[in-house]
């Protein structure tokens, strides 16, 4: 039986403008860089459509974005939270939304907004390889870097290298209620510095667990294997934690500066524009 999951489309901004809208948007015409139109429509609805596609998805919560903000093609729920709040915020109000309404999910499913390149087929992998972790805390989607690179030859995404991957965060999460409700300073702590690729909070946590000290200190000396890395998160945050590997190179390829927004427009215009024309 396939089980579907209610899934959090994270439209919200920084509290602070990024260089990203200060040189696409100038007038500040647009509230998030997720409005910025790409090719007929925003940034967004290109993420939204291929969500629709896909037989995986039970419900598709917008969370950081009002109605009055953006007009969206689709069958959508907006979940009212304020659009610059940190993400364990729109995290916990969206669960709390959820439980409001007579919800008690397994996990919830977080998928960023400002990944146009991503496709219908990445995200069924992400859900279909979900149903085998039924009873973990935090899915998180990674492609190996070579897939990455290959197609965006001049991104600058930094992997975490380990003896068996080179990997690339995607930008689909997976998290149970436990650990949104139990876990928030941790992953707060993870999402604030996560485009720093920071080892310092991980080393702060970790302390509390001499049981995981083996396995952190063989990633931070880089001989670990992913699963190293795995067994020693779990064991310092109590919790059952795995990485989804997907292959597909827009599923990691967000819109955080301003020159991936022509990277991903070239990108779409290739593998969304043309390949549809030419199946026609």
């Amino acid at each position: 039986m396939t089980v579907k999951y209610p899934t959090f489309l994270m439209a919200g901004r920084d509290v602070n403008r990024r260089k990203i809208m200060e040189i696409l948007d100038p007038e500040e015409k647009y509230k998030s860089k997720i409005l910025l139109p790409m090719l007929g429509k925003p940034v967004i609805q290109w993420v939204l459509d291929e969500l629709l596609k896909s037989h995986f998805v039970e419900k598709i919560y917008v969370v950081g974005l009002k109605e009055e903000d953006v007009e969206l093609k689709g069958d959508v729920e907006f979940i009212p939270v304020e659009t610059a709040s940190d993400f364990i915020v729109k995290a916990k109000e969206g669960l709390e939304y959820l439980k409001n309404k007579g919800e008690d999910p397994v996990n919830i499913v977080f998928v960023n907004a400002d990944v146009p390149g991503i496709s219908v087929k990445s995200i069924d992998s992400f859900y279909s390889q979900l149903q085998k972790y039924e009873k973990y805390d935090v899915l998180l989607g990674v492609v190996e870097q070579e897939i990455v690179e290959l197609a965006f030859p001049d991104s600058k995404r930094a992997p975490a290298k380990f003896r068996d991957y080179n990997l690339i965060q995607g930008e689909m999460l997976a998290m149970s209620p436990k650990i949104i409700e139990e876990k928030g300073e941790i992953i707060q702590e993870f999402s604030n510095r996560r485009k720093q690729r920071s080892f310092n909070v991980m080393v702060k946590f970790v302390a509390r667990a001499p049981r995981s000290w083996y396995r952190i200190l063989k990633v931070l000396l880089k001989v670990a294997k992913v699963r190293d890395a795995i067994i020693g998160v779990e064991r310092a945050f109590k919790c059952k934690v795995d990485v989804i590997l997907v292959e597909d190179p827009g599923f990691a390829m967000d819109m955080d500066l301003p020159e991936d927004y022509e990277i991903l427009k070239k990108y779409v215009e290739q593998t969304k524009i043309s390949s549809t024309i030419i199946a026609k």
